[in-house]
């Protein structure tokens, strides 16, 4: 029997026949995995608990012949309640399985399970930053999967410069320099502190939320470049 073991979050469910439900996780071992929650649907089923949104769970699989496993047992290690006390931020966490689970289908990166439990982490703490943890999230799901602009040097390889404003090209990853540019230097250091920097302890920084906040639109510009 193949049978694995590992800890997974929840990233999408889908009900099949009149008590099941086709589950698909995104796991700290094995990247995504879709698996049949066998009778999960019924109110005597053990399996429902450690099948929540927004939790991370311990979970075990026998592997399936085709592309769907079975999942045997599930056990909830960490809730993130918080999350489901804000419209807004329900809405975000949506967002960041969506995007995860699309990313997986596309790239296998152990450092996607990492990213998005950070994520909902960073969701749950009362009175968080959404359009801080939003930016950071971006930029660091392009960071994982390889495809984060350059933040050091222009479309020439030329070391960014003060004063000067740059225009993101999107197709190169790189930075342009034009008088109108509606990037500065400023901004795109914002951007670098927050791919080394959690958003609970890049909200502390001076000028960091305003800074992230004046780039939104360039960044999601580039995030459905690079996602559509």
């Amino acid at each position: 029997m193949n049978r694995f073991r590992t800890r997974g979050i929840v990233l999408r469910r889908v009900n099949f026949g009149e008590a099941d439900r086709i589950v698909t996780f995104i796991t700290s071992d094995y990247g995504l995995v879709s698996a049949m929650a066998k009778g999960v649907r019924k109110p005597s089923s053990k399996l429902a608990g450690g099948l929540e949104l927004f939790s991370v769970s311990d979970v075990s699989f026998i592997k399936g012949k085709g592309e769907l496993d079975h999942l045997i047992s599930s056990r909830m290690i960490k809730h993130f309640g918080q999350i489901v006390t804000d419209y807004d931020r329900v809405q975000l966490a949506y967002a960041v399985l969506k995007h995860t689970a699309k990313a997986a289908k596309e790239f296998t990166e152990p450092k996607l399970y990492e990213l998005i439990a950070s994520a909902l982490s960073e969701l749950n703490q009362p009175g968080s930053d959404l359009e801080l943890i939003d930016g950071w999230f971006k930029l660091n799901l392009l960071k994982t999967l390889g495809q984060q602009p350059n933040l050091t040097h222009d479309i020439s390889n030329q070391r960014l410069t003060e004063g000067t404003n740059y225009t993101l090209l999107p197709d190169d990853g790189a930075f342009k320099p034009e008088l109108s540019g509606q990037i500065t230097t400023e901004q795109i250091k914002a951007w670098r502190v927050l791919l080394t920097t959690p958003p609970s302890k890049a909200v502390k920084i001076g000028g960091l939320t305003a800074a992230i906040g004046q780039t939104k639109t360039t960044l999601d510009h580039l995030f459905e470049y690079q996602f559509s």
